[in-house]
């Protein structure tokens, strides 16, 4: 059995840049807390469980806070009805954070970023202002929809 410590998360190279920016900018204090966002408000939400094409590692498992396992555990238990390993659940995660960064950027954050020539994602300018507010609105939008 892997344990946390030695489990990767792993995200599409293609959006790798992206990750980077956004923990750059100081918006999420770890990578592992816009893995979480992109899994849940993004992928879970509108049903977007894409595999990853060619993988970067994001960050450690062991960065993931004991609510974010529990909630990644509930949602691979409420899928497949039955419990599995960590390595499992990050990996079954990891489709679903794909599918949110792919809405993230196409619908919600489209005027904000760019798509480069080799298929990676980036921003088009550093705002990390304007990108706060635009995440901040789709979460509120989201939560009057379905209270948490």
């Amino acid at each position: 059995m892997v344990e946390a410590g030695q489990l990767r998360v792993y995200v599409s190279k293609k959006y790798f840049p992206i990750f980077q920016e956004i923990s750059g900018n100081n918006l999420f204090s770890q990578n592992s807390q816009f893995f979480i966002l992109s899994v849940f408000v993004g992928g879970e939400k509108h049903n977007l469980l894409i595999p990853l094409e060619k993988k970067n590692e994001l960050c450690r498992a062991a960065t993931l806070s004991e609510y974010d396992k529990t909630s990644l555990r509930a949602l691979y238990l409420k899928k497949h009805m039955e419990m599995s390993t960590l390595k499992e659940i990050v990996e079954y995660a990891e489709k679903y954070a794909n599918g949110g960064i792919k809405y993230l950027l196409e619908n919600i954050l489209q005027d904000m970023v760019l798509e480069d020539t080799e298929g990676n994602w980036q921003f088009k300018q550093k705002s990390s202002k304007e990108l706060q507010m635009k995440l901040f609105e789709y979460v509120l939008a989201m939560t009057e929809e379905v209270p948490f």
